[in-house]
């Protein structure tokens, strides 16, 4: 996408200061913390909501790419 709309460039949200993989641990530990928290209810609905999340970015994605679903 960065192609087709930043002319290549590199966002600075996509630039991280440290070890990539051991800030994607640390935050996912974190929200694993959290999410021990959570009634079966909000664990199911954090489940739906992070699938609509997946499927509607894909399909903004692929408009801007300017593809058809």
């Amino acid at each position: 996408m960065s192609a087709l709309l930043l002319d290549k460039k590199t966002l600075e949200f996509y630039k991280w200061d440290g070890d990539l993989n051991e800030i994607k641990a640390r935050v996912k530990g974190t929200i694993e913390s959290m999410a021990s928290t959570w009634s079966a209810d909000e664990r199911a609905e954090c489940v739906d909501a992070t699938a609509d999340t997946f499927r509607y970015a894909g399909a903004i994605n692929k408009y801007l790419a300017g593809q058809s679903e």
